[in-house]
């Protein structure tokens, strides 16, 4: 585990085999001197750090400029000042195509399936951005298409079924994958959010306190979850917790 801290926010990198020494990681983001105004003081306060290729924590208290700079990240918000580079290899295109929480180009078939179509960024917003038209199971078949609709009927790409109903096994939501949103609770809604963005296939998945509502027992169980099929798909996590 290696440390950054700036302003108040503490950046955690956990390194595993399959990425090796930090230093020798390719550099997802750069920000130098970044700064995000607010209404009683600065969100963000001359922040310069990288964010690398590999697993990474933001932590921070309450009001430390978590979320602003994950948007940031996302693309979601532009900093007022300071400069934010991005790695065009892994994260192009961020910024320029939004639907629901997903950013970027292309669209993942599944989990651990690696094209050339792959979506290079997946963002989990605090919110969670689920689609209120769609069930449980829906949110994670749609994600074949990238238009937040998956009711056309197509069977969709060989396999997704099963690791759909796999994804929402491991995290307790099979019981629940016909009911909408507005149907399952906050804790549910969380792991809906979350499920979407594992099965999307993404390169990286950027996520702001994805279990922030889930019952805090339960969540080492589901954060081995997230490891182990991120780590599966190859994709690389940056969340704030």
């Amino acid at each position: 585990m290696s440390e950054l801290t700036t302003g108040g926010l503490v950046l955690g990198s956990a390194l595993g085999p399959r990425w090796g020494s930090e230093q020798t990681a390719s550099v997802l983001w750069r920000l130098r001197n970044v700064c995000r105004q607010g209404e009683q003081r600065p969100r963000l306060d001359s922040v310069s750090l990288e964010i690398r290729d590999v697993p990474t924590a933001v932590i921070g208290y309450s009001g430390a400029g978590k979320t602003t700079l994950l948007n940031i990240l996302a693309g979601y918000e532009q900093p007022d000042s300071g400069v934010v580079e991005r790695s065009i290899e892994t994260v192009s295109g961020i910024g320029q195509h939004l639907a629901g929480g997903a950013v970027g180009v292309g669209v993942g078939v599944g989990v651990g399936v690696e094209n050339a179509s792959r979506m290079p960024l997946y963002w989990i917003p605090q919110g969670g951005g689920l689609w209120p038209h769609l069930t449980v199971r829906q949110h994670l078949l749609a994600m074949q298409t990238g238009r937040g609709d998956s009711r056309s009927g197509s069977a969709g790409p060989v396999g997704l079924e099963e690791k759909v109903d796999e994804i929402l096994a491991r995290l307790d939501l099979m019981h629940r994958k016909s009911a909408f949103p507005g149907e399952i609770s906050e804790g549910e809604r969380s792991r809906l959010s979350v499920a979407r963005g594992l099965v999307s296939g993404a390169r990286v998945l950027l996520m702001d306190e994805p279990l922030a509502h889930v019952d805090p027992v339960r969540k080492p169980g589901y954060w081995k979850v997230i490891r182990e099929l991120s780590a599966g798909a190859g994709t690389t996590l940056v969340f704030s917790c």
